[in-house]
């Protein structure tokens, strides 16, 4: 994949990473008190698709759902444009071309023949689990088959098509 598109998508999810961790405790209030469960990942998809897939032309490279996608628009797991199917998806590599820990199952993972697919971000709590709220400095994955949360500063992302 040319260079410039690997440093922009690198670009694009740590401003996303940023949006998300100062914007959460503004909105929590409201995810809080919706009865439907709805709102926060409808939010979240919205906001992928504008932030980070919307530096990118248009139909060229439409990513994979952000986590749980949006219930939204019944069938389809996008918010702005329903009926576009997904192009590409980012998968996750070491830094350096080096294994990266996964925190969840305390292993490394080679990730020079295989990347990890990325799936969302995701806060960790080394005496407890991962869970879905500030500070975003992990993200959740598939490595193998297995899910797995590793540290993003740790890894370079990139698109596969």
């Amino acid at each position: 994949m040319d260079q410039l598109l690997t440093e922009d998508i690198n670009h694009r999810l740590n401003i996303f990473i940023k949006f998300l961790n100062n914007s959460w405790q503004t909105m929590q209030p409201l995810f809080d008190s919706d009865k439907t469960g709805s709102l926060q990942i409808d939010w979240l998809q919205a906001n992928w698709e504008m932030i980070v897939e919307g530096a990118f032309p248009a139909n060229e490279f439409i990513l994979e759902s952000y986590g749980d996608g949006a219930d939204c628009n019944g069938a389809s797991s996008r918010v702005l444009y329903p009926n576009r199917l997904p192009t590409h998806r980012i998968t996750v590599a070491g830094s350096n071309g080096e294994a990266v820990y996964d925190v969840l199952g305390r292993q490394k993972l080679d990730t020079s023949d295989e990347p990890i697919i990325f799936d969302r971000f995701v806060g960790f709590d080394r005496k407890s689990w991962y869970f879905e709220k500030p500070i975003f400095t992990h993200f959740l994955g598939e490595y193998l088959g297995d899910t797995v949360v590793v540290l993003w500063a740790d890894v370079k992302a990139t698109l596969e098509g």
